[in-house]
């Protein structure tokens, strides 16, 4: 069997990464996985069933509507997760989360209203 060592081209990469120091405002529509190191003001709507991974210097001042969510840095707004969100230590979150299933890890600073969808 052959395989094709040619690195991937941009076409064909499914995901996005928002790195440390940026500053984005705005609404957000993304595909693919994400990973938010910066700091976003602003609606962020993940389109398909990827996983968002708000990094340890990542912080959102606005509304998500995702699937997955893995949370090192802060949220600030209300989140909405047809799946799973997990809180990691260091981690904080204000506002209302509505989720599938949500994950509390030990030292994550909670500080919200919560529903699950079951």
């Amino acid at each position: 069997m052959q395989t094709d060592s040619r690195p991937l081209t941009i076409n064909q990469q499914n995901f996005s990464f928002f790195g440390k120091g940026s500053k984005l405002n705005g609404t957000f529509h993304l595909k693919g996985q994400t990973f938010i190191a910066c700091s976003i003001e602003g609606n962020l709507f993940l389109d398909d069933d990827s996983d968002l991974t708000i990094e340890l210097s990542g912080s959102v001042k606005g509304n998500l509507h995702v699937h997955n969510l893995k949370i090192f840095g802060h949220v600030d707004g209300n989140i909405s997760s047809s799946g799973k969100v997990i809180l990691y230590p260091g981690s904080s979150v204000e506002g209302e989360v509505t989720a599938e299933n949500l994950v509390i890890q030990p030292g994550a600073n909670a500080n919200f209203k919560a529903h699950t969808l079951k």
